[in-house]
């Protein structure tokens, strides 16, 4: 069979986290022909070395390397290069897959192809491996003032209910519906529609990239979707912490986001 699906999964200084989650793929994933890319993005030697050791013999599964970690958007990119199918599935590195998620997304965005000129299909996340607590993580389509209520610290008490309206918009997340944006602990596109919006913008090394890809994507109509029909476990900030180092890094993301679009 032809694989359908390759999945981009990016990696920076979590190789555990990467390896129990690549293991979750290929012990849930069936019916369906894929791969696996891992990105080990700029990462410590040892996570190069722990990768050799166990990744390498792993089925549907290569690595590719970058020297230096060049961000999120560069580094899905990079794998994004690599990628063989015209369905590509970015996952989190800390995600843990539990079903068929991948047979099931590439049924449904395929199904929605038919009528529909379809950005991106994500999944239902929980953050925790007893289902028990659903992750938000969707806003309504972003306007630039939108975005700008959501990140300045006070805005969103000056126009709540605006800020609520943006913020709020996937309440429901128990039945499958269109939606404006989502992060990215998880999404499948097509070649197609990747191609044509331009990739991730590498000049954002960390955060504003789905604001960025959001904005891009509504220009050219292009239509997102969540579904409830499979979930993902997203164990969310399991990366090193460096609260002044991500600050800085966000604050710089905003920066070029508003000289971007004002």
């Amino acid at each position: 069979m032809k694989p359908q699906v390759s999945i981009v999964i990016l990696n920076y200084n979590t190789p555990e986290l990467t390896t129990a989650c690549v293991q979750s793929l290929i012990a849930h994933t069936a019916e369906i022909s894929y791969e696996i890319i891992v990105v080990e993005n700029g990462s410590k030697p040892a996570s190069r070395e722990y990768f050799e050791q166990y990744l390498t013999d792993l089925p549907y599964v290569h690595a590719v390397y970058s020297e230096n970690n060049l961000g999120f958007g560069w580094g899905n990119n990079f794998g994004y290069k690599h990628a063989e199918w015209d369905y590509i599935f970015f996952l989190n590195s800390d995600t843990i897959i539990w079903e068929n998620s991948i047979k099931i997304l590439y049924d449904h965005y395929t199904n929605l192809e038919k009528t529909t000129k379809v950005w991106f299909l994500a999944p239902r996340l929980y953050y925790d491996h007893e289902l028990t607590k659903k992750q938000m993580f969707g806003t309504k389509a972003p306007t630039f003032w939108d975005v700008l209520l959501y990140n300045i610290p006070g805005l969103k008490n000056i126009w709540k209910k605006r800020y609520d309206q943006f913020r709020y918009a996937d309440r429901d997340r128990d039945s499958d519906k269109e939606i404006g944006n989502a992060g990215g602990p998880a999404f499948m596109c097509s070649r197609k529609c990747f191609d044509d919006i331009g990739r991730f913008d590498e000049r954002f090394f960390l955060y504003m990239e789905e604001f960025d890809t959001a904005m891009r994507l509504h220009k050219k109509w292009y239509h997102s979707f969540f579904t409830a029909k499979t979930s993902i476990v997203h164990l969310e900030d399991q990366s090193p912490k460096i609260k002044r180092k991500k600050l800085k890094i966000s604050l710089s993301s905003m920066c070029k986001f508003f000289w971007k679009y004002l």
